[in-house]
């Protein structure tokens, strides 16, 4: 790990939009503002609340739960179909916005924002000056009803928490200065990327809370955690080490199966439109993987699950074989939830010539239908097997990078 400054104050500024679905849905209907609202990708019971409006978590209803579970808290909350490409518009605005600020921004996904400072803007004054410039731009002209929390930092892991000790609509500074004041307010599951698992596996290192975590030494935290010790310490104290520790590791798709879908045919339909979306960003990224996981939930608690070896591969025809050929292999009970995961991910592969070439031809196939979707957009040009499946497993996402796909925008 090389470590190019020594950590210094303002240097990240952190732009999260505060339950960003939810508001965007009061702000283009303004008959929900100041009503508790959630945003789900499908309305039934066993569909995922992904963003509740901040009357609803007034409520006590959390911004991930079941759609069951918000029900029962409060039986009157109004459950709303989520909407992608509304989201991602309001999104390209937000960007727009952001670099008629600074050309350093980071998109980190479709509601947070990472922005490096540097020389002038670098100072608190104009840390704060940019701050609140932005906070006015999204207002005045992106959407009234928006609002959006903003962290600065010594780090980009510090300024994300310093966004997320003043919400909603907040602004807090985090400095090298008030570093242990802070980590002893703070739990340790309050620390971003701390959860229950984690913080179980830093209680057998006689670590309680973020003052523990900041206290131990470089080589006690390697002892525990290995190379991720060494991460932890570094960000904990304010280097800038993200892009560091950011490795992609696996892609990967899951969706929960709507009730005319939870059959072999529609489990099927699912499997292929996952496919296409993970093949999607595999080439993006420039990954090849080495192993393909098919995961099935079926009700009442039942899972089957299978994992193999592949050939290095990133294109969709020869990953819908795998994963089709697994989902052969699986018991023909009505499945619920379908889990698909890439791994062994690796970059810069060069491929062996084929006797026969089709794999070759795939690669080229799939890329070429790339470069068209991104274009003209998502669904311009799709596999045959996906004819007529435009509203299954509809593109729900947004908590990673985002993938444009309005026209004309």
């Amino acid at each position: 790990m090389i470590l190019k400054d020594i950590p210094k104050n303002n240097r990240y500024l952190f732009l999260d939009m505060n339950s960003f679905f939810a508001r965007v849905e009061q702000q283009v209907q303004p008959d929900y503002r100041g009503k508790p609202i959630c945003v789900s990708p499908y309305t039934g019971d066993s569909g995922c609340v992904i963003s509740a409006s901040y009357e609803a978590k007034a409520l006590g209803i959390p911004g991930v739960c079941r759609v069951k579970q918000a029900k029962s808290i409060y039986p009157k909350i109004i459950i709303l179909p989520a909407r992608p490409h509304l989201y991602r518009f309001y999104h390209d605005q937000i960007v727009q916005r952001i670099y008629n600020f600074t050309p350093f921004i980071q998109v980190l996904s479709i509601d947070e924002f990472s922005i490096c400072l540097s020389g002038q803007d670098g100072h608190y004054q104009e840390a704060r000056k940019i701050a609140f410039g932005l906070k006015s731009a999204i207002q005045k002209e992106v959407g009234d009803w928006l609002t959006c929390s903003i962290g600065i930092g010594p780090n980009q892991f510090l300024a994300k928490i310093a966004g997320e000790l003043k919400k909603p609509d907040g602004l807090f500074e985090i400095t090298l200065e008030n570093l242990e004041e802070i980590y002893n307010k703070m739990k340790l599951t309050d620390l971003t990327g701390i959860n229950y698992r984690m913080e179980k596996r830093l209680n057998y290192a006689n670590i309680y809370t973020p003052m523990d975590f900041y206290q131990k030494s470089l080589p006690e935290l390697s002892r525990h955690l290995g190379i991720m010790g060494k991460v932890w310490y570094y960000r904990l104290r304010g280097f800038e080490i993200e892009q560091l520790a950011q490795e992609t590791k696996t892609i990967g798709h899951s969706h929960v199966l709507p009730p005319e879908l939870r059959s072999q045919k529609g489990a099927e339909k699912v499997i292929i439109k996952l496919i296409e979306k993970i093949g999607y960003r595999l080439r993006q990224g420039g990954y090849w993987a080495t192993y393909l996981s098919l995961g099935i939930g079926y009700l009442g608690h039942l899972h089957w699950h299978k994992v193999k070896k592949i050939s290095p591969c990133n294109n969709n025809r020869q990953l819908i074989k795998f994963a089709l050929d697994f989902f052969a292999q699986s018991p023909t009970q009505k499945p619920f939830s379908i889990y698909l995961t890439t791994g062994g991910l690796i970059k810069n592969h060069i491929q062996s010539i084929s006797l026969f070439d089709n794999f070759r031809k795939s690669d080229y196939l799939s890329r070429a239908m790339d470069k068209i979707n991104d274009k003209y957009g998502a669904t311009t040009i799709q596999s045959a097997a996906l004819a007529g499946t435009s509203s299954v497993a509809p593109d729900r996402i947004p908590f990673g990078r985002p993938r444009f796909e309005i026209r004309n925008m």
